[in-house]
């Protein structure tokens, strides 16, 4: 006994969609073909397919996010199956870099008799998205050519042999550029321009902050630590921290004067008229003669 297999024909799909009069937009056109022959049992049923479309917009993205995304089919007899997808999401470079040097604003001395290429300060970004392709430049001068810096380790040197003048200030203007982040084809994501002051032979020292700010409960323990001061040495040599307070409040706090630890000297009373809410106090740093 022979069979004979007949040549199976499937439905025609429709190709044309309803237009209502006056659309304007996308048509999309569904075509669905059916095999009017049903499947063994032991087979799936027709698969059934939908497809949603999401918009990805990360407010913050790691370097690499991996997200794991499950696709199935369901047949009307229960059948499924899982595919497990990895998407890496990809970094932007849209972020700008910024100076990390501390304290600001930026200063440094330069020794009267230094030679060509003494370092006497060293520029330190950061990007936010990546750190291994900053550039450091000169925007303006203002020392007539004294001084050059390091594109790539920011390091500020000296020019030139002529003796640089005693308290004389020397002022240039930089930027740091992130050459892996371009605005456009002719310009990278920068910093803004900063200054930098070098003095001849010696300055000050500088705290790192322009101004200390502190609050405290009325019932803070004699003898507690409140804030602490810090400033810089450019002769590298200790400093000494003296303390004065403004109006009243005298005796009120005192400060260690290696530490710039300042202390509570009093018990304080909210209630007493007597004593201010505020107190305004002036910090001196002093380098040793050495």
């Amino acid at each position: 006994m022979t069979t004979k297999l007949q040549r199976r024909h499937f439905a025609e799909p429709r190709h044309q969609p309803d237009i209502a009069p006056g659309f304007n937009g996308t048509a999309v056109v569904v075509r669905t073909t059916q095999n009017p022959y049903p499947l063994p049992n032991n087979l799936p049923s027709p698969l059934n397919l939908k497809i949603h479309h999401h918009a990805i917009t990360p407010t913050s993205i790691l370097p690499e996010v991996r997200k794991a995304v499950k696709f199935s089919h369901m047949g009307t007899t229960g059948h499924t199956d899982n595919q497990r997808v990895i998407i890496h999401v990809k970094d932007v470079n849209d972020e700008p870099p910024y100076f990390i040097n501390r304290p600001l604003p930026m200063q440094a001395v330069v020794q009267l008799n230094a030679p060509p290429n003494t370092p006497v300060f060293t520029l330190q970004a950061r990007a936010p998205d990546t750190d291994h392709n900053i550039h450091y430049f000169i925007v303006r001068d203002r020392t007539g050519g004294r001084f050059e810096v390091d594109e790539r380790s920011g390091v500020v040197r000296t020019r030139g042999t002529d003796p640089f003048q005693l308290d004389m200030e020397y002022v240039l203007y930089v930027k740091a550029e992130d050459q892996n982040g371009r605005v456009d084809e002719r310009r990278y994501q920068s910093t803004p321009e900063e200054r930098l002051s070098i003095v001849g032979g010696k300055r000050a020292p500088q705290f790192y902050m322009p101004t200390y700010e502190a609050e405290i409960p009325e019932n803070q323990k004699k003898d507690s630590d409140i804030i602490s001061v810090k400033a810089k040495s450019f002769a590298d040599r200790e400093i000494r921290y003296t303390l004065k307070a403004q109006g009243q409040g005298a005796g009120t706090f005192n400060i260690g004067p290696t530490s710039g630890i300042v202390k509570l000297a009093k018990e304080l009373d909210f209630e007493d008229l007597r004593q201010p809410h505020v107190y305004s106090l002036i910090v001196t740093a002093t380098e040793d003669s050495g």
